[in-house]
């Protein structure tokens, strides 16, 4: 018998005899019969559990090596938190991740976070400070500077990172970006992108009305690093991406799972609007910062 293989009868024969107790058994002996040890298990903090949030939770939860385990659960809205809640009922739940990370920090190894953009850098940053692993939903930032932050961050911290991109990680893309690397497409001058974006109210004036903000949704929390706004109907869940206040649009939103190619293939990106043309990634610093919210403070690596 090879050494990385064990029987179910010669299992339950050693789990039976005197020495069981004394017999300590590698995780490799037991996962073949379905168990799990506790060291192999990677503990996970949601930031976000509607939406793309529940997509990931689940994946997460459901990948081959059946290991990961929701810890703690975190959703400004209490209708998109509901049924993760009821899904993890053992999770603890926080509507603040600052509170949950501060509390909780020793209970997880890595977070995986699906917010609207303009609060992904400041919770990545601070889910790495605590040397933590980050799964963090496209687009990465909502403007270069944070992107930038959290680069060097992820080099100083030496924990594992990834951007969530469905859309660049199906065998299609792969086997594109392959054709493109082994030169089978020959030179390639230029990459266009389609896609049917905005899906959602954009180019239009706010709202002047002033409705009340739903009990089961702290507007706050939600707005985060975004300076003081007014709240409107239908801007959450989804419509948000509408404004560059929150979101980044039709490029933030499907530019990582189009021109993905285009730039690891190291073929000239175009993307074409009414008002700006952007050629190269150099020609993006005007987008380069902005402004968090007074007690929001700012990025920085310490």
């Amino acid at each position: 018998m090879k050494s990385n293989e064990i029987s179910r009868r010669k299992f339950v024969k050693v789990a039976a005899s005197g020495t069981a107790a004394f017999t300590i058994l590698p995780s490799f002996t037991v996962s073949g019969l379905g168990y799990v040890a506790p060291s192999d298990k990677l503990h996970i903090a949601a930031v976000g559990c509607g939406g793309e949030a529940a997509f990931d939770i689940d994946r997460l939860v459901n990948s081959p090596k059946k290991n990961a385990v929701i810890s703690c659960l975190c959703d400004v809205d209490d209708r998109m938190a509901a049924p993760r809640i009821k899904e993890y009922p053992k999770a603890p739940f926080y509507h603040d991740w600052r509170e949950m990370f501060e509390k909780e920090h020793n209970n997880f190894d890595a977070v995986t976070v699906a917010i609207p953009d303009h609060n992904h850098a400041v919770v990545g940053l601070a889910a790495m400070q605590l040397q933590k692993h980050l799964y963090l939903q496209k687009p990465l930032t909502h403007d270069i500077y944070e992107a930038r932050i959290l680069t060097e961050a992820s080099e100083k911290y030496k924990v594992v990172t990834q951007m969530g991109d469905q859309g660049a990680s199906c065998d299609g893309m792969r086997t594109l970006r392959e054709w493109i690397e082994a030169d089978v497409l020959g030179e390639i001058e230029k990459v266009y992108c389609w896609t049917d974006r905005p899906v959602w109210p954009q180019g239009i004036s706010w709202p002047s009305e002033r409705p009340p903000v739903p009990k089961e949704l702290n507007w706050d929390l939600w707005l985060g690093t975004a300076k003081e706004t007014p709240y409107i109907n239908n801007l959450v869940p989804f419509n948000w991406r509408g404004w560059w206040r929150f979101g980044t649009g039709a490029l933030g939103d499907f530019e990582g799972s189009t021109l993905f190619i285009g730039s690891k293939g190291k073929a000239a990106c175009g993307w074409d609007g009414p008002n700006m043309r952007i050629t190269n990634f150099e020609q993006a610093n005007q987008f380069v910062k902005r402004e968090y919210r007074e007690g929001w403070g700012s990025l920085k690596v310490l």
